[in-house]
């Protein structure tokens, strides 16, 4: 009323009713909270659970050091490791003068494949799957830039529902995602065991919009589905694949050495870490293999639009160079739902032909299991696995000091 009629009596009036919500709200927080605590106790974890609320405090970033000198000041480090993260999601470049027709092919076909629209659309979803997807959000998730958290989402009354399901059929439908979606807002988190002064010790945690990460579920199924069907999972490949964890591998290694034992074999192992596999990822090449696969196109185009043009804000608590936008890198956000698969499914589908049966792989980590005769028989396995790596756009190390190998010498 205020607003229409200026009348002042209405301006303190409504002066009056805020500061009274206000002292309510106060009132029922602190009630809450008193509740809570004469509620604690140590049979079901309550009592540890709050406790996280008081010891797991974010810790301050020390001094960064650089090239050039030592980054002290909040602005100084946020600019830093802003830099940092972009190097890092910049796409790896061959070496000089590493000649491959891959390039011009896969420009070729990328041309060729989105020149013409898909001859049938994704198909659609309903609100029943995103109902039960909606029912799996944990509330206590941080929300993305919207502030849309998933404790609001859990509370959708139906219709909300209908009205979020009718907008990712549209996304399904014009195979294209939201460019607001595609915005990720970067914290750093230290990683357990790294110096705390170099700023590649610090791990982007990616918060996304909650509605976008319900449209990629609804995705991912669709693209499970087509595995599933066509049955192209490669069996070298466990990170990623339902009922599999990291025992299986470690499982196939045992028994890959004992075979070579049985046979008077030695057997080579040489453990590679594709370094910044998902942060670097070439994604016209992630598309090329999934038309090679031949994935339905209008799944391909829909993907493509979700990979492209991403958006990272970097924010850095008491510093001015919060929010500084990294834009149109090369990263998928902080591995979202689709991405992980897909390529974690490309490393090994195709890296190594001649003897698919010694490659163990998890993720982004890949084991080569040579079973030779020969006493070392590591030379060849590595040299191949670096042509293949290269050709992908991909950089390896090894992962132990000294390849191993078991019976008749070493690599």
């Amino acid at each position: 009323m205020h607003q229409i009629t200026l009348n002042p009596i209405y301006k303190t009036e409504t002066n009056r009713l805020q500061a009274k919500i206000k002292k309510e709200l106060k009132k029922h927080s602190q009630e809450t909270w008193k509740n809570r605590l004469l509620s604690l106790n140590t049979q079901d974890n309550s009592f540890w659970n709050i406790q996280k609320i008081f010891k797991n405090k974010r810790v301050d970033i020390p001094a960064l050091h650089t090239a050039s000198g030592l980054a002290i000041t909040d602005d100084q480090k946020a600019n830093l490791i802003a830099k940092t993260l972009k190097d890092n999601f910049t796409e790896n470049t061959r070496p000089a003068g590493f000649n491959n027709s891959i390039d011009s092919d896969v420009t070729s076909t990328l041309e060729r494949f989105f020149s013409h629209p898909p001859p049938t659309p994704v198909s659609p979803t309903n609100p029943d799957e995103v109902a039960a997807y909606v029912n799996k959000l944990k509330v206590r998730k941080t929300p993305g830039k919207d502030n849309i958290t998933n404790k609001m989402i859990r509370n959708f009354p139906l219709k909300a529902l209908i009205i979020l399901t009718y907008l990712i059929n549209k996304i399904l439908l014009l195979r294209h995602f939201p460019n607001n979606w595609k915005i990720a807002v970067i914290f750093p988190i230290k990683k357990p065991g790294k110096n705390s002064n170099n700023p590649q010790s610090f791990r982007p945690i990616s918060l996304l919009s909650s509605l976008s990460k319900i449209t990629e579920h609804i995705i991912l199924n669709r693209i499970n589905s087509f595995i599933s069907d066509t049955n192209i999972i490669n069996p070298n490949q466990y990170g990623f694949t339902k009922k599999l964890s990291t025992n299986h591998p470690l499982l196939r290694i045992t028994e890959k050495i004992t075979s070579g034992f049985q046979r008077g074999r030695s057997t080579g192992a040489v453990f590679l870490d594709i370094q910044k596999a998902f942060d670097r990822v070439w994604i016209s090449g992630l598309i090329y293999k999934l038309i090679n696969y031949n994935f339905p196109p209008s799944l391909i185009h829909l993907v493509n639009s979700y990979l492209v043009n991403r958006i990272y804000q970097f924010n850095q608590p008491k510093s001015r160079a919060a929010n500084r936008e990294l834009t149109h890198l090369h990263s998928p956000t902080n591995r979202s739902a689709p991405y992980p698969l897909l390529k974690s499914r490309t490393i090994t589908q195709d890296f190594f032909p001649p003897k698919p049966d010694g490659v163990s792989a998890h993720d982004d980590d890949v084991t080569l299991l040579p079973c030779l005769v020969l006493q070392s028989p590591c030379h060849y396995r590595k040299s191949h696995s670096g042509n293949t790596f290269l050709q992908s756009g991909l950089s390896t190390s090894i992962r132990s000091n000294t390849p191993l190998l078991g019976e008749g010498g070493s690599c």
